[in-house]
């Protein structure tokens, strides 16, 4: 068995919060992967994909 790591992966803040009472500060809001529609659970996916992880922040934190 190989362990590869993935290479590509990258954090957005969306800046979207105002009271935090709906969605908590630093709670994620997304996982994307470059030409993936929809994940599903036992995906094999290449170590070199980009992944983008977005996340819910207050502007300006």
């Amino acid at each position: 068995m190989v362990d590869i790591d993935f290479t590509q992966i990258y954090v957005s803040r969306l800046e979207d919060l105002k009271t935090g009472f709906l969605k908590r500060e630093n709670s994620v809001s997304d996982v994307l992967i470059d030409g993936v529609d929809t994940i599903r659970g036992g995906m094999l996916l290449e170590y070199d994909r980009k992944i983008n992880i977005q996340y819910h922040v207050f502007p300006g934190r």
